[in-house]
Order: C-alpha cells, then structure tokens, then sequence
C-alpha cells in the first residue's frame, strides 16, 4: 500500500482583512449556535426540539436559561450562564449586522477621507444619521 503526503493546508488563513475577519466570525457564531442546538437536543423531548428549530437563536438561548432553572441547576451555575448570556447578545448583535449588512464607503464630507464599513441594508438612507450603525474593521 503506497502512502501518499498531502501538505497541511490552514482551514484559517494568516490574513487580516474584512473578508477573512468577517468569515471566520460567522464561522465560529455558527458552531456556537450548533453548540447551543446540541445542548438542547440532548436535554429536551423529542417534540419540543423539534419545535424550537425554527426559533431565533437569542429565543433558544433563553430557552436553556429556563432549563437551567427548571432543573434546579445550582445558583452558581444558573448566573455563569447568566452572565455569559449578558455578554452573548452583542456577539448576537454583531452577528446579525455582519450577515445582513453591505460593505459601504462613506466619504467625510470635510476632509473627503474615506471610511469603509459594514452597513445594514434594512437602514437604507441613513447612513450619515446619527442613529445609523457601522462596523468598522476595528471592530
């Protein structure tokens, strides 16, 4: 039997850019997402996984908040959970605007500097407002 050598190709790249930092968050939302599914799947009915399938992630994350109390989960563990929950929604947050947003280029106005972000499509024409948010590759 012949062995033959494969070179080890990285499944993460050395680059830092927009496209490498964006894919590999939403990569790693997504097994975090399966992470919560699976956990989950091995603790609830049948019936009712199958129906929390087509939730939001936030609404099954909330689910497992109240497994935890259901269970009588230990306080300690009930308020880790917590708090990773606290700091899971603007993970949440910038998910949602990675996945549904644009790349878009804003020139100041001033100093005529470009500035290049991810913009979400559903804020059409706001894009100088106040209100608007932007993901700057900082982020």
């Amino acid at each position: 039997m012949r062995v033959e050598y494969h070179p080890v190709v990285p499944i993460t790249g050395g680059r830092l850019d927009w496209s490498s930092a964006i894919g590999l968050f939403l990569i790693n939302f997504g097994t975090l997402d399966y992470l919560v599914f699976a956990f989950l799947k091995d603790r609830l009915p049948e019936a009712e996984f199958e129906e929390l399938r087509s939730w939001h992630c936030k609404d099954r994350v909330e689910r497992i908040v109240d497994y935890l109390a259901d269970e009588k989960y230990p306080a300690a563990e009930r308020a880790a959970f917590a708090h990773w929950v606290d700091r899971f929604h603007p993970i949440r947050d910038l998910r949602n605007h990675l996945a549904h947003g644009h790349m878009y280029t804003r020139l100041d106005p001033t100093t005529c500097a470009p500035t290049v972000t991810v913009f979400r499509a559903k804020d059409v024409d706001t894009g100088w407002s106040p209100d608007s948010r932007h993901v700057e590759f900082a982020e």
